[in-house]
């Protein structure tokens, strides 16, 4: 884990996967929030809780980029609360959600590799005010509920789940 430059976060493959315990954060949460993060995994993050938080409070769209040889998990494994561009070539996994968002803002979410949840719901915008977009050419394996808000899911790959789109402007391509 690589915390410098501070608006950098890298995790490379070096042998043993980043744990993180519940509750504990690599970046203190004042450090996070006023500016657009980049988030590089190319190893695994494996939470107890959350493999990767994306706290409320940043104005900004923050990038989290899971590499080829990435992997992201935790009861979710991607928790964003801020507008988010979340660019998977790997694994995200999750025990409820693979990706939860919420509080609004803008998220874009492309898929080439896989996201899964073992509670049947891949990507869940939970309170369903985001606009989101979700771009799928790899493997979903689970429902994907975006709920209200601007939604548009173009899928060329697989979901295995049904796709949940309600109130706004929606598109399913």
């Amino acid at each position: 884990l690589d915390p410098t430059p501070r608006e950098e976060l890298v995790a490379r493959a070096e042998g043993n996967p980043l744990y993180l315990e519940e509750m504990a954060y690599a970046l203190e949460a004042e450090e996070i929030r006023p500016r657009a993060w980049t988030v590089t995994v190319d190893g695994s993050i494996v939470g107890r809780n959350m493999g990767i938080f994306l706290d409320a409070g940043n104005a900004a769209v923050s990038t989290i980029k899971i590499g080829v040889d990435g992997e992201v998990q935790g009861t979710a494994g991607i928790f964003a609360v801020s507008s988010a561009n979340i660019n998977n070539a790997g694994e995200i996994s999750g025990s409820a959600f693979g990706i939860e968002l919420q509080l609004g803002g803008t998220h874009t979410i492309t898929n080439s590799g896989e996201i899964t949840a073992a509670s049947g719901v891949a990507i869940r915008d939970f309170n369903g005010i985001s606009n989101d977009t979700v771009k799928n050419s790899g493997i979903i394996n689970g429902d994907i509920s975006l709920s209200t808000g601007n939604d548009k899911v173009t899928n060329s790959g697989t979901i295995n789940g049904d796709v949940f789109l309600s109130d706004g402007t929606n598109s399913l391509i």
